[in-house]
């Protein structure tokens, strides 16, 4: 209860109530019918509903929670009506407005001054009750019928993030490219990978990083049929050794691209095995024994030059995406996404999900 009071305290310290009061008259969320719950009152009270109850917050506890810290006595209906449209935007206008401050009041990370800045990519997924199958469509199959993916963009030079909700059962590949200037670098996780975005982001005049995704046709030049084979490339190498060479990527669309193969230590090859051997995902459609000889490698594409990017410093640079990695384990376990969540309507769960990342 004291930390939602200190944080409640922290968030009129950076958004002026009175302005969250005039944010909400002008998107149509305070109208008369709403009596004393105005705009702050209800952000107020949504920010305590989720750091104290979480997901697992009923109508009843909301209400309870409105007489008790707010004086305000509603019924469950008149509540669950007050969840609309309106209400949903300015919860989404207040997170955006919070993380523009909150990124501008840190210091900008210029981490490599050869790039004009460095953006992340990666996307996180959650399962929902399956009455939001119509809000967010889940894949399918063992998992629910809704899902939630929240895609993530983070510029490390400008300090700018970014949020998409999505479908869980959309692909990562049809997630839009960054707004990047020229000479930016893109590292995406490996869901990501499409052919079409390398030729796109060198039109761009910018760089990218990537894993290399399994059974991608390798040619030496644009026009030979034979394929470069890896596992023979691998079979020639140490242990801990780096080789780089120019490639074409792709059987229609022949990208030019310079791949980065290291050939990891067996303890590590041994461990990568054994976490691809536990994916969920990869337990439904079985493995192959190329796969697993595979794990051998650390594999990436791209299209900077070893001037700027010596072969063994690729493993650091895509290091860089563990940001984002560590990013949601925060979310999932600090913010409680991981929690279940109950059946609600559509509007009142979105403003809760909003009210969980201005918590975050």
């Amino acid at each position: 209860m004291e930390q939602s009071k200190a944080l409640i305290s922290k968030l009129a310290s950076i958004l002026d109530p009175n302005l969250i009061q005039e944010l909400s008259k002008k998107l149509g969320y305070d109208q008369r019918v709403y009596g004393t719950l105005k705009g702050w009152g209800f952000v107020n009270s949504l920010i305590r509903m989720v750091m104290e109850l979480g997901w697992s917050g009923s109508l009843t506890d909301h209400c309870a929670l409105l007489q008790s810290h707010y004086g305000v006595m509603v019924k469950e209906q008149s509540l669950n009506e007050r969840f609309n449209s309106r209400a949903e935007k300015l919860m989404k206008s207040i997170l955006e407005q919070v993380l523009d401050i909150q990124l501008r009041q840190s210091e900008p990370m210029r981490l490599l001054t050869q790039f004009t800045d460095v953006v992340l990519q990666d996307a996180t997924s959650k399962e929902l009750h399956p009455s939001f199958s119509g809000l967010y469509k889940g894949c399918g199959g063992g998992a629910s019928e809704a899902g939630l993916k929240i895609g993530v963009s983070y510029s490390l030079g400008e300090g700018n993030i970014s949020l998409q909700f999505l479908n869980s059962a959309s692909s990562d590949t049809t997630q839009c490219i960054p707004e990047m200037a020229a000479g930016s670098l893109l590292i995406r996780d490996l869901g990501y990978f499409k052919i079409e975005d390398f030729a796109r982001i060198r039109q761009m005049g910018c760089s990218y990083l990537s894993r290399y995704r399994f059974g991608v046709n390798l040619y030496e030049d644009a026009e030979r049929k034979e394929q470069i084979n890896l596992f023979d490339l691998l079979s020639k190498m140490k242990e801990n050794e780096v080789i780089s060479k120019q490639v074409y990527v792709g059987d229609k669309q022949r990208e030019p691209m310079r791949l980065i193969l290291e050939k990891v230590p067996e303890q590590v090859a041994a461990a990568k095995r054994r976490k691809l051997k536990e994916d969920k995902q990869n337990k439904r459609k079985g493995i192959t024994k190329e796969r697993l000889a595979f794990c051998d490698a650390n594999c990436y594409l791209t299209n900077i030059g070893e001037d700027l990017l010596p072969s063994p410093s690729a493993s650091t640079l895509y290091g860089l995406r563990w940001m984002i990695e560590i990013l949601f384990k925060a979310w999932k376990s600090v913010g409680k996404l991981a929690g279940k969540v109950r059946e609600m309507q559509n509007h009142r769960f979105m403003c809760l999900l909003y009210a969980q990342f201005i918590v975050l």
